[in-house]
């Protein structure tokens, strides 16, 4: 059975933030990296945003189920009465590199455009009509550019 993370007294949100943010910096940087396999970084963008949002759960003293699908926390978060702004909302989309893009021969190959696309904001989200958001402050500057891995970060230093 896996240890107790909720609630935020077995969990250090401190080291679990230091964590999502290692995650992001690998899935932007080690990109330079000859030999280095996309599906890796994308995967590791989608640990970033699942770790901050685990973050921000643990910081309010909040459970979260062990999954890896980024919409289904957004939504813990929204039923916690924690407000999730419409562009953290994008980041839904990483779960699809949660599990296949791991295993060689899942899921097809991680192209260059999409690891780009994993690192940039969108537009539109199939995820916002399902989190409730309200409107929330814009998360400009700071180290971490318009992305909305980014946001998740700023989000969660924010919300801490």
């Amino acid at each position: 059975m896996p240890p107790d993370l909720g609630g935020g007294e077995s969990a250090d949100a401190a080291e679990w933030l230091r964590r999502a943010r290692s995650s992001l910096i690998r899935c932007r940087e080690d990109a330079r990296l000859q030999g280095v396999c996309l599906e890796d970084l994308c995967f590791d963008a989608q640990q970033a945003a699942e770790k901050a949002i685990k973050v921000l759960l643990i910081a309010r003293g909040h459970r979260f189920p062990y999954v890896h699908d980024i919409a289904a926390l957004l939504t813990v978060m929204g039923e916690a009465g924690i407000e999730v702004p419409a562009h953290v909302c994008e980041g839904a989309r990483l779960t699809r590199f949660a599990v296949a893009a791991r295993y060689p021969g899942v899921g097809k190959a991680v192209t260059a455009q999409e690891h780009r696309h994993a690192l940039a904001p969108r537009s539109s989200s199939p995820a916002r009509g399902r989190i409730p958001t309200r409107s929330f402050p814009n998360f400009s500057g700071r180290s971490f550019g318009p992305s909305a891995l980014g946001a998740f970060l700023r989000f969660g230093e924010k919300v801490r």
